[in-house]
């Protein structure tokens, strides 16, 4: 079969959503499709990237944050460059909720990287896998 993002033989399978946003005690019945080397391996600091991003995010449920301590948080401290991407451009944002402000750290997100990884899952959802 075809990669399900190019024209290339699929030679591996890969999860869509990528595994690493789930955690692994819930890792059951996930998605799989046929793809090639380029579009497996080698998006897997996309998918990394991406799961740092959503589970950094405020208002995410506890699962997400397991995921961040026990996955996010160790790819960063094992990559001092995957940190610093991660890490871009800090600001502190005042939020403002029932009267009482708090501030909470912004990041610039890499918007390109971020639309590749949701675009390799809209592409698996178009086509029906």
């Amino acid at each position: 079969m075809k990669c399900y993002l190019c024209e290339n033989k699929g030679t591996t399978k890969e999860h869509a959503p990528a595994q690493c946003f789930f955690p692994e005690d819930k890792r059951m019945n996930l998605i799989t499709v046929p793809s090639c080397a380029l579009h497996n391996t080698a998006t897997s600091l996309d998918d990394e990237y991406i799961r740092n991003v959503i589970t950094l995010s405020k208002g995410t449920n506890e699962d997400a944050a397991n995921i961040f301590r026990d996955k996010g948080f160790k790819s960063m401290q094992n990559s001092a460059a995957f940190s610093s991407v991660m890490t871009k451009n800090p600001n502190w944002l005042n939020f403002v909720r029932d009267d009482e402000t708090t501030k909470n750290l912004t990041l610039q997100i890499n918007r390109f990287r971020f639309d590749k990884a949701l675009k390799k899952i809209d592409n698996v959802v178009k086509n029906g896998w």
